[in-house]
């Protein structure tokens, strides 16, 4: 099993934790070197990468998105707004079926959706261009036989508060495993009201992970990452169509959403072919599971996608 490197001396390195520390910014060109970004990535545990998906692109999944959670919220729950949680209490043995169909265990659901999604003409253009920029960054690190392990909507409305910090996976313990690489895609431009993804750099070792889980109680989880020496999150504030490239194993959270605007970023994650991490929410549709490797991405289909919603 090809193991994802890490530098151990990052585990002990002591960071100036009186500032956020920014994420590293690359452009769509810069990043299809691959090998550059990709250590970037396993030594910040992330990176913003501008202008990957075109402006009309981003507009049309975002319909396409939002017309496929309104289908799937009155399917599962019964009305289209996402306020509802995800208990199964007054619900019916059909709308609890049809929730774990659509819908992720996203960490904070009232108000917050992680709406899993076909591959169909929008969902696939979108998904095509942020590979043809980012595939090369992501094959160095998994190789180009990776296999994606998600394909979803993280959609945070109004109202939608902060999640707690955490990563995605882990690295030590009896659940360490090697990382994914998650690209999350802003489908409109993220402002710092709208909840922005925030990440602790550097976070992506076990020291911080152990920091993490000696805070305990989640008020108290960013006190002892900073007291262990590691900076506070900094939130990703992208532009419709940039792109932040994430290492699962960073420490992150979905900003609280006390704006007036839905927040909705396309998520796409790959792992180690037939190699999953424990703790990831693996949000994918059943169908798709071990079909699609990064190399192939050009000829992705789905022969359902042109009637599904």
């Amino acid at each position: 099993t090809q193991q994802i490197p890490t530098d151990p001396s990052l585990e002990i390195k002591v960071y100036n934790q009186t500032q956020p520390m920014a994420l590293p910014s690359l452009s769509a060109s810069e990043v299809e070197e691959g090998e550059d970004a990709a250590a970037l990535i396993l030594k910040h545990g992330a990176v913003v990468v501008r202008g990957v998906v075109s402006l009309a692109t981003c507009v049309e999944t975002r319909a396409r998105i939002d017309e496929r959670l309104r289908l799937a919220n009155l399917e599962a729950f019964g009305e289209e707004r996402t306020s509802t949680d995800f208990s199964a209490a007054g619900r019916t043995p059909e709308q609890v079926d049809a929730a774990a169909r659509y819908f992720g265990n996203v960490t904070a659901p009232v108000h917050r959706r992680d709406l899993k999604l076909a591959l169909n003409e929008e969902v696939g253009e979108c998904v095509r261009q942020l590979l043809r920029a980012c595939g090369p960054c992501i094959a160095s690190i998994l190789t180009a036989d990776a296999e994606m392990c998600e394909l979803s909507a993280l959609v945070s409305d109004p109202g939608a508060p902060a999640q707690p910090l955490h990563p995605d996976t882990q690295t030590s313990g009896t659940r360490a495993h090697c990382g994914l690489i998650t690209v999350f895609v802003a489908l409109q431009d993220v402002t710092p009201e709208m909840g922005p993804t925030e990440v602790c750099a550097r976070t992506n070792v076990a020291e911080a992970h152990r920091a993490l889980s000696r805070g305990g109680e989640p008020a108290h989880s960013l006190d002892a990452l900073i007291a262990a020496g590691f900076p506070a999150p900094v939130p990703a504030l992208l532009r419709a169509g940039d792109v932040l490239l994430m290492d699962s194993r960073v420490i992150h959270r979905g900003g609280a959403n006390e704006g007036g605007k839905r927040r909705t970023l396309l998520v796409c994650t790959f792992q180690v072919p037939n190699n999953p991490a424990p703790g990831s929410t693996y949000s994918l549709l059943d169908e798709y599971a071990g079909r699609f490797r990064l190399g192939g991405f050009e000829r992705w289909k789905d022969p359902a996608a042109a009637t599904a919603c």
